[in-house]
């Protein structure tokens, strides 16, 4: 018989968690020539955020087709801190939302900021 012990230690994640969604902004970036305000984008995030920040968007058809986003701020023991859902239309692609997105969550002023941040 095998035994398994659950893991005590929670990785801690810094700044924003990398994904899909991310690569796509960042494709979206370098194909704008906006490559060097992403990556500043990033660093002014990842500087205020000492917890694990992700970002999701998906699609969905009901009630109509729009893009479903989720920013979540959850701290190293996945508590729930602060985030956003909403919904955008379609004729966006994935990567030029969520570059907006990151626009706005280094942008200090802006709501999903505050939001985010519970600031």
């Amino acid at each position: 018989m095998t035994t398994i012990k659950s893991n005590i230690y929670t990785p801690q994640f810094t700044g924003l968690k990398y994904n899909h969604t991310i690569k796509l902004a960042r494709e979206y970036a370098a194909s704008t020539g906006q490559k060097e305000k992403f990556k500043d984008f990033r660093k002014s995030i990842n500087k205020v955020s000492g917890s694990s920040i992700t970002i999701n968007v998906r699609k969905n058809k009901n009630p109509e087709e729009c893009f479903h986003v989720s920013v979540l701020n959850k701290d190293c023991f996945n508590k729930f801190i602060g985030g956003v859902d909403y919904l955008y239309q379609s004729h966006k692609s994935i990567g030029e939302y969520t570059f907006e997105i990151i626009k706005n969550l280094a942008d200090k002023k802006s709501e999903i900021h505050k939001t985010v941040f519970n600031k």
